[in-house]
């Protein structure tokens, strides 16, 4: 998420210094989330930044339990039913 702190060092300042109660737990949950969205984006991201533009012939190969997974992340991130 941060490229200066990790999630655990900002859940770890939260939990010290910042906020209490729901509004604290709220945002540790979408730090959380977020990073699980980041992790799960990362094989596919790896994936479209392999192809070239400019080979027509090539053609995409994304895994689709990496698309699940990131699909849950989403739905995880979004604060939805895991589909």
């Amino acid at each position: 998420m941060s490229e200066k702190y990790s999630t655990g060092e900002m859940i770890r300042w939260l939990k010290s210094y910042c906020l209490f109660g729901s509004n604290r737990d709220a945002i540790i949950a979408k730090l959380r989330a977020a990073d699980a969205l980041c992790e799960a984006a990362n094989p596919i991201v790896g994936e479209i930044s392999n192809f070239a533009d400019n080979d027509l012939t090539e053609y995409q190969v994304i895994r689709f339990k990496d698309l699940v997974r990131l699909r849950k992340a989403i739905a995880d991130y979004e604060g939805k039913e895991k589909a």
